[in-house]
């Protein structure tokens, strides 16, 4: 069985619509960066430029308790506004 490969950088808005979508669908819910990673099959780093562009722009909100815990990515109020959820 083989692995679907990874996306790259180039693939960020690709990566950015879908992560959209399930925080549309799942107000309620976070992600961990590594749960980005292997849900949607891209690189750390794609992962983390997408996130911080979303969180810059309110449609996501990130979550980082001490620095070497994991940082934790939910629905930011820009998405929830649009989606009609409660913050």
């Amino acid at each position: 069985m083989t692995t679907p490969s990874r996306l790259g950088a180039g693939n960020a808005p690709m990566l950015r619509d879908q992560v959209l979508v399930f925080f549309a669908r799942n107000p309620d819910e976070a992600l961990m960066l590594s749960d980005i990673e292997a849900k949607f099959a891209v690189h750390r780093s794609t992962a983390q430029q997408c996130v911080r562009h979303m969180a810059k722009a309110g449609l996501v909100s990130k979550a980082q308790g001490k620095k070497t815990a994991p940082l934790v990515v939910s629905a930011g109020p820009a998405l929830l506004a649009m989606v009609g959820a409660d913050a």
